[in-house]
């Protein structure tokens, strides 16, 4: 090969440099841009060959990225949850047990003096306060799941959108694959769009040959097979819950929650560890404090002698209660003796004691009454430090991926500033090697 072409093929090589290196520089703020390097190599006739650009992403770290990602993501969603039910749990009377406290209050002053119209009004206020509180907190934890729900059909919409956009990507990586073109821009794209897709619903990502990537659930179903992508649906049942089921092509299997990761997983697990045995625990609470109060008033006597009547009316598929409004402070049967029904106090220091009865509402152990909704906060307390916990930690994992992954992957302006002035030099020293070469054929020319 001529000095000519010898320094051509530098020029080429140093141009092919300054390109890679100005284009990282330009997207050192782009997020999710692997960096671009020019390859260089020697011709076996001397010179340069023609330099191929190639894209430095290591697969591994971007696959630790993803998984980071997915992790931190699925603690994150769970933890606005917990924090938004323990404001409600701090805002909504937990320090008298949600009225039950002045419930049990209001009997304790009565027992002072069992006749008197002005306390048994008191024990009919403090009741129907109590029945009020307690509806009010369920009627904020169903909003709360009704939102939770809500989050959940847009997270899928979502997910749909994103898995259909690698799947897109994918056909047109193989498309310019095929015609020779450079797919680092749209792996790029890729790269991000999976990043985001890992981070609402988990998934594992296999490579393919021909650069496309498959998506699939933890059980195998697949999201993203080359260029098709599934479509996630969301059902309820029976029981009003929601459901997914995942239609790929003319199927449609149903998609457990264990299969999920990211935010949709995180959702999962507040919804059915928390919110919902919660919600239905305090609904039991209020089934057993009517059940409990009206037994025991049916087994006594009113201020006249009569057979004692309930106070409260309990209703079973809402869990809400409310004081009986045709009942008067007469009407509680606070005697245990027909015959001295007036200043008899027997039956009322029974309903003074049922603060102290047990009830089972976890499964975890036998509290008591009054205790009981202290019990149920502690254990919503322990579950969101259990879940900040971890997500301080995967938070810190995901950090440290991030910086692993662009170690290997992004951009050093500092370094790339070197590499532009580097092969500047190398260009102008080329383009002399091609000025003496032209005045070296002068010469010859001259010569004859």
């Amino acid at each position: 090969m001529s000095m000519f072409h010898i320094g051509m093929s530098g020029v080429r090589a140093a141009k092919a440099g300054l390109w890679s290196a100005s284009n990282n520089l330009a997207n050192q703020k782009t997020p999710g841009y692997s960096r671009r390097a020019a390859l260089l190599s020697a011709a076996v006739t001397g010179g340069a060959n023609m330099p191929a650009m190639v894209r430095l992403n290591d697969a591994f770290r971007t696959q630790a990225l993803w998984a980071a990602g997915a992790q931190e993501r699925r603690h994150k969603a769970a933890q606005s949850h917990l924090d938004q039910l323990e404001g409600v749990i701090g805002a909504s009377g937990s320090d008298n047990n949600l009225g039950l406290g002045d419930f049990l209050g209001a009997l304790n002053k009565a027992s002072a003096d069992p006749a008197s119209t002005p306390l048994r009004q008191a024990v009919l206020q403090a009741g129907g306060s109590m029945a009020k509180q307690f509806n009010n907190r369920i009627s904020v934890l169903e909003n709360q799941l009704r939102g939770v729900q809500a989050q959940r059909e847009s997270m899928i919409e979502q997910v749909n959108t994103l898995a259909a956009s690698v799947a897109d990507l994918n056909r047109r990586i193989v498309a310019g694959n095929a015609s020779g073109d450079d797919v680092s821009a749209l792996m790029d794209q890729r790269d991000v769009t999976i990043d985001k897709l890992s981070g609402l619903v988990g998934g594992q990502v296999v490579q393919q040959p021909d650069g496309t990537v498959d998506i699939t659930f933890k059980g195998g179903q697949p999201l993203v097979l080359g260029s098709r992508a599934g479509v996630l649906e969301v059902r309820r049942n029976a029981a009003g819950e929601q459901e997914l089921s995942n239609r790929f092509g003319t199927q449609s299997i149903r998609v457990d929650d264990d299969e999920l990761g990211g935010e949709l997983h995180g959702l999962s697990d507040f919804e059915h560890e928390t919110l919902r045995p919660h919600l239905q625990a305090l609904k039991t609470l209020a089934g057993e404090i009517a059940d409990r109060f009206n037994a025991q008033l049916n087994a006594g006597f009113d201020k006249s002698g009569a057979a004692g009547r309930d106070l409260f009316v309990f209703d079973r598929v809402s869990g809400r209660m409310k004081v009986d409004e045709t009942l008067t402070p007469d009407d509680l049967a606070f005697s245990d003796a027909s015959l001295d029904p007036g200043g008899n106090s027997g039956n009322l220091l029974r309903l003074i004691e049922l603060g102290k009865s047990k009830v089972d509402l976890h499964g975890g152990g036998f509290v008591s009454l009054e205790d009981a909704l202290s019990s149920m906060e502690a254990k919503v307390g322990a579950a969101s430090y259990q879940n900040k916990t971890a997500l301080e930690a995967l938070s810190a994992v995901r950090e440290q991926a991030e910086l692993a992954w662009s170690s290997a992957s992004g951009v050093d302006g500092d370094e790339e500033a070197i590499n532009l002035m580097e092969y500047n030099k190398m260009s102008q020293a080329n383009m002399t090697v091609i000025k003496v070469a032209n005045e070296l054929f002068d010469k010859v020319l001259n010569a004859f």
